[in-house]
């Protein structure tokens, strides 16, 4: 069976989790989901920079982060506490060669709820690839107490 690749993989994605466009941007959502949106950008943006310093102002002194793809090759799927987030950006540093998040949407139905999907572009053991992802992140009180990257099986595919 074809695979979808470049834009169109995020888009059946959201089409396998239920998603559907809405065409709203963040003005139109609830103040306390606009800004739950605009911490999980801030978030994605600090990573992509490996700012451990801005994620922990992000996160919540007791957050976790859930993730079964990393995980499953450093030997650590989740990693609870501000402290934490040394140790898991260390393990994307030795899983990967080269990891870029790419988030292409973004939507919170109820507050302190935000689901993002789009796709990660990565280079693991000289083979480089673009999978679709998703990403749930919980909010509270502008903080990120949980995330978890959500199996897809063009992850799980990827490694192993």
């Amino acid at each position: 069976m074809d695979q979808p690749s470049g834009d169109q993989a995020p888009q059946a994605l959201e089409r396998r989790l239920g998603l559907a466009q809405t065409g709203r941007d963040d003005d139109a959502l609830p103040d306390s989901s606009a800004e739950d949106i605009a911490t999980v950008k801030a978030a994605f943006e600090a990573f992509a920079r490996r700012d451990l310093s801005r994620l922990e102002e992000l996160t919540s002194a007791t957050a976790a982060v859930y993730n079964p793809i990393t995980g499953a090759v450093a030997g650590r799927t989740r990693y609870v506490g501000r402290d934490a987030l040394l140790d898991y950006l260390a393990d994307v540093e030795r899983v990967w060669t080269r990891l870029e998040l790419r988030p292409r949407t973004f939507q919170s139905s109820h507050p302190g709820e935000v689901l993002v999907v789009g796709h990660v572009h990565g280079s693991r053991g000289g083979d480089t690839r673009d999978v679709p992802a998703a990403w749930r992140w919980t909010v509270a009180n502008g903080e990120i107490t949980f995330v978890e990257i959500l199996r897809t099986p063009e992850a799980l595919a990827w490694i192993g």
